[in-house]
């Protein structure tokens, strides 16, 4: 039987995002009257932490949301 570790928080958690690639799905048309199709962005990204624990994650895409939120609105 297999046994799980739950991960704990260290006292001071320390995490370090870093972009280690991404891709950019960006379709192009010269006809006139065609309909655009979305572009994508694809991030690849690297924590490095001393958390184990799953709330880093959750934590960084809850600031990025805000991040995107904030200034997605202002381009509009």
């Amino acid at each position: 039987m297999t046994t799980y570790h739950v991960p704990k928080t260290p006292s001071i958690p320390s995490t370090i995002v870093m972009i280690k690639g991404y891709q950019v799905d960006n379709p192009t048309s010269f006809e006139v009257g065609e309909k655009k199709g979305e572009s994508q962005l694809t991030l690849h990204l690297t924590f490095i932490s001393n958390d184990y624990s799953p709330d880093k994650f959750t934590k960084f895409l809850d600031a990025f949301n805000n991040f995107l939120m904030k200034y997605s609105c202002e381009n509009q």
